[in-house]
């Protein structure tokens, strides 16, 4: 008795990226709550994954290239590179790891995080605080080769390109999150206002200092030539009391 073939037939498959609230990922910003204010150099925890129910438990995600850029357009930056922490990047992004310490080959989750950043406004060379989108493209996949990410090796430019080229358009998804809204930290403000504050205090100071020592210089002068005046009044006085007086 042989087995029936294969029943093969199209759908839909939705992946979704939501931000969870702390590493834990049991909890997560709901789509209402955006923009998300985020301050600088915060971590924000991302998890991209096939949403449930799925149609095919057989079917893993495989992550590829993830990036973010303002509302503007005006700039771009990769957060993650063939599903690996970009090696330009500085404050790199994290990939969560199971508990055995290794990245799991075949799962409908994925998960990392990224140190959140600021981009430079090209007019006028300061950070920028406008929002923010996250966009990454996946891969659905059905064995562990197809599904592995060997983040502890760089894949040259021909590997990527081979395993582009092996990839078909239906199988790989961009999802996006957004807006993200970054800001400077509120501690950072406080400390700013309160810099702010203490400097046009000892400007004031100063400035009152200096405002008093001129009075007092202006007083001087003008006592030195009231002093002056009246000397020269009473020289000629002087003289005169002198011839006046009668000889012994």
């Amino acid at each position: 008795m042989t087995n029936p073939p294969p029943v093969t037939a199209l759908g839909t498959m939705r992946v979704q990226m939501r931000i969870a609230t702390d590493a834990s990922f049991t909890s997560f910003f709901l789509e209402d709550q955006l923009p998300i204010a985020f301050p600088l150099r915060k971590v924000v925890y991302v998890e991209v994954s096939i949403a449930q129910p799925s149609p095919d438990p057989t079917l893993s995600l495989r992550m590829r290239d993830c990036f973010a850029y303002p509302v503007s357009r005006h700039s771009v930056w990769r957060l993650l590179q063939d599903g690996c922490p970009n090696p330009l990047d500085n404050n790199r992004s994290s990939i969560h790891v199971s508990d055995q310490g290794e990245t799991t080959a075949l799962s409908q989750v994925r998960r990392f995080d990224v140190k959140t950043f600021a981009f430079l406004d090209p007019h006028t060379g300061h950070p920028s605080e406008e929002e923010m989108y996250f966009y990454c493209w996946v891969e659905l996949c059905t064995n562990s080769e197809e599904c592995a990410q060997p983040c502890a090796i760089i894949p040259s430019e021909g590997e990527r390109k081979k395993r582009e080229a092996t990839s078909t358009s239906d199988r790989v998804q961009l999802v996006s999150l957004g807006p993200l809204l970054l800001g400077q930290n509120a501690t950072e403000l406080d400390d700013d206002q309160c810099v702010n504050r203490q400097t046009m205090f000892q400007v004031t100071v100063y400035a009152l200092y200096a405002v008093v020592a001129a009075l007092f210089l202006i007083l001087a002068l003008a006592l030195w030539l009231s002093i002056g005046r009246r000397q020269k009044r009473e020289a000629p006085h002087a003289t005169e009391a002198q011839v006046d007086k009668p000889s012994k």
